[in-house]
């Protein structure tokens, strides 16, 4: 690829490394910003691109990064694991061996959020005398 073609890639993609989540559990991720904005070669104006479609397609771009980064991570590291999240949920990677008690004690966001729902459905029912409905809880 040559300087020209890597200089607009950098344009139009940028990728952010993160080692940590929101709430400072160990948590190695990336963010990829894409802009929507392209100049034309004719004119020189700026268009904006329809973000429907690739904001469509985040779920399927993120699982495809996700398994090419697992596939670069150190052998020396262990197998990945497919670890059930519960129902309505897709099951998380994970290396294979770390134990579960380790997991959840750096998961507080996932603690906070649970937290949350619990309290939430607690006074749901002091509303409506009754448990919402899945639909609802989600």
């Amino acid at each position: 690829m040559s300087a020209r073609k890597r200089l607009s890639l950098t344009r139009i993609m940028r990728r952010l490394h993160r080692y940590d989540s929101c709430a400072s559990d160990p948590h190695l991720h990336t963010h990829v910003v894409i802009r929507n904005k392209v100049k034309t070669a004719q004119d020189g104006k700026w268009l904006t691109l329809d973000g429907r479609p690739p904001h469509a397609a985040t779920v399927a771009l993120s699982e495809l990064h996700e398994a090419v980064f697992a596939d670069h991570l150190p052998a020396s590291w262990g197998e990945w694991e497919a670890r059930d999240l519960g129902r309505d949920r897709n099951p998380a990677w994970a290396i294979t061996g770390v134990p579960e008690e380790l997991l959840v004690e750096f998961s507080s966001r996932s603690r906070d959020i649970d937290i949350e729902k619990d309290r939430s459905i607690a006074e749901y029912v002091s509303r409506h005398g009754r448990q919402p409905s899945t639909p609802t809880i989600v």
